[in-house]
């Protein structure tokens, strides 16, 4: 049983299935810059011992990290109509979301009574 919720979870709940999987390409990309950056830091660091390459390199990776959010404001607003206010997209609505699929699952499965106030 333990291993159906797991799976269940993997397979339904996960991040990159309810938000990842409708943007694949644009998320690997967004993800191979941190690496990519990382190393051109360490090297332009180490040849240069400069610090102003550390402040560049940090605002270069705020760059792709602004746009993966508005991407998953983007994903989770037209999907799942999760609209946020702010500038980072809303934890508490896709918890939301996550728990009551969750709670779907659980009362299919007989493993959750469904109570009726």
């Amino acid at each position: 049983m333990v291993d159906n919720l797991i799976d269940f979870y993997e397979n339904n709940l996960s991040m990159k299935k309810l938000i990842f999987s409708y943007s694949k390409t644009y998320f690997k990309f967004c993800f191979m810059i941190f690496p990519i950056t990382g190393i051109i830091t360490s090297i332009l660091f180490f040849l240069y011992k400069k610090f102003f390459i550390l402040i560049i390199m940090a605002i270069i990776l705020m760059i792709p990290l602004y746009f993966i959010n508005s991407q998953i404001k983007k994903i989770l607003s037209n999907r799942y109509k999760i609209n946020s206010k702010s500038f980072l997209w809303d934890i508490n609505g896709y918890n939301k979301i996550r728990m009551n699929l969750l709670i779907d699952y659980l009362t299919k499965e007989n493993i959750l009574k469904n109570e009726k106030n």
